[in-house]
């Protein structure tokens, strides 16, 4: 189950700034502005241990959005000690005053129980807080929530309808789930094509698994016309962010010529790749390709390995084709 919520990232300037501490800032929204420039790296070095100083000034002086940078500086261990206790105090010392990413993290650390007593029923209550006010990160946690009944009650339908609300503001993991949800009919009324629209939102933004739910769906044939070409093309754009199931699939699509110019070797690659990922499909595949040499150095030891590994996942083609070559070794 996927959660979201707002890490740092850490990102370095290629050129090198001189970092000079402002005087005589009193105001905490200075003080909270100052901060940002260090935590940023905007206008002088990167300095997460100085943008802590300024964002604890600023948020010891009740300024909200200080008092969830400190926290999430906390959070993440950037700049200042990495505690969970901490960075949930002070969340909820922002979270109070209605601050919604401060919501949003504050439920994260109790659906996971860090630094507070786990509990999914104060999550959802958060996420709750932070999505009513349109924060898309809790919109998305809180349909998480309903889909898998955590703090509250089972309810695909509602799930599906925050969903929409965080999909609607760009979110592309929300805008996949959508997809899945109308691909599937779960909490809507099952409808391939607009399930094509939704992963296609996703796909075109890098989401690996709409491409790869993309790429099924055009292979298919389900609320698009069938093209292998485009199947192998978005199955393409998934392997190369990793996805082991669209490896496997590419591998599949190249060893019997489907959208794709046929070639064992480049089959064997993508289904090593797959295999080495624990994608059932790909250990199977590379133990095949393995046995029979195609594409790759017949080697039945090596062969067997993957149908082990294979097996042991749960695929009885594997078991079977053990079962064979035990036979015909022993």
């Amino acid at each position: 189950m996927q959660i979201k919520l707002f890490f740092l990232l850490v990102a370095l300037s290629a050129t090198p700034l001189v970092a000079v501490k402002p005087v005589n800032v009193t105001s905490p929204e200075q003080q909270y502005k100052v901060g940002m420039s260090y935590y940023e790296g905007k206008g002088v070095e990167q300095n997460y241990s100085t943008a802590a100083e300024y964002f604890l000034k600023a948020a010891e002086n009740g300024y909200t959005p200080a008092q969830y940078h400190i926290g999430l500086l906390h959070q993440d261990g950037y700049g200042v000690e990495h505690n969970y206790t901490i960075a949930a105090q002070w969340f909820l010392k922002a979270a109070q005053q209605n601050y919604a990413p401060a919501q949003n993290n504050l439920g994260w650390l109790y659906k996971c129980g860090f630094g507070l007593e786990q509990s999914n029923e104060k999550a959802a209550e958060w996420y709750m807080k932070a999505a009513q006010q349109g924060y898309t990160l809790a919109q998305f946690n809180l349909g998480q929530a309903y889909a898998n009944g955590q703090g509250v009650q089972q309810d695909y339908r509602t799930a599906a309808q925050w969903y929409l609300k965080a999909a609607k503001q760009g979110d592309i993991d929300a805008q996949f789930t959508m997809g899945l949800a109308y691909a599937t009919g779960q909490g809507v009324d099952q409808d391939y094509k607009i399930a094509v629209e939704w992963y296609l939102k996703a796909a075109e933004q890098g989401q690996s698994n709409a491409q790869f739910n993309l790429a099924i769906i055009y292979e298919l044939g389900q609320g698009v016309e069938q093209n292998f070409t485009t199947a192998a093309q978005w199955y393409m754009k998934a392997a190369q962010l990793g996805n082991a199931g669209a490896q496997c699939n590419l591998g599949l699509c190249y060893a019997h010529g489907k959208g794709v110019q046929k070639n064992y070797t480049t089959a064997a690659s993508w289904f090593l790749k797959s295999a080495q990922q624990g994608c059932i499909l790909g250990q199977y595949c590379i133990g095949v390709s393995q046995e029979y040499g195609l594409g790759i150095n017949q080697n039945r030891t090596l062969a067997l390995e993957w149908y082990i590994k294979a097996a042991a996942n749960g695929s009885e083609e594997a078991q079977k084709s053990i079962d064979r070559l035990m036979g015909t070794t022993q």
